[in-house]
């Protein structure tokens, strides 16, 4: 009788706990921050902003944002069957940007990231649509 009272109360105390547990959550807010378009790869959260002048591309981890100048980068655009790779430039803070390029319409565009420090590489697919 009292193995299987403590087997219940075991039971129970392992269920409630395992109700507790915290819930797994992207680090990160995947809510735009300049009117874009957001995709997370791993901790990198990328924003895919069309401007007037181009494409700017925002990198931040966790909330933080990366510095742009540590990074090599660019964009592959491809719509109606092309494909066009054109270089990001490190601005201030955690924008790169591709004066004057264009995303057309539905094109499926890779935003393509080197560290330069460790070489690490990060690629974020932002699928046309």
């Amino acid at each position: 009788m009292k193995f299987t009272h403590y087997m219940g109360t075991l039971g129970a105390a392992l269920m409630l706990s395992a109700m507790a547990a915290p819930v797994a959550m992207a680090h990160g807010s995947m809510k735009p921050q300049h009117h874009g378009k957001v995709q997370m790869s791993g901790e990198t959260v990328v924003e895919l902003v069309a401007t007037a002048k181009g494409v700017d591309v925002y990198i931040t981890e966790e909330d933080e944002p990366l510095v742009a100048a540590g990074y090599t980068a660019k964009l592959t655009i491809t719509a109606a069957g092309q494909k066009k790779e054109v270089p990001l430039v490190a601005m201030a803070g955690n924008r790169l940007t591709a004066v004057g390029a264009k995303i057309p319409a539905g094109a499926k565009t890779v935003v393509a990231l080197t560290n330069k420090a460790s070489g690490d590489r990060i690629f974020v697919v932002f699928p046309g649509k």
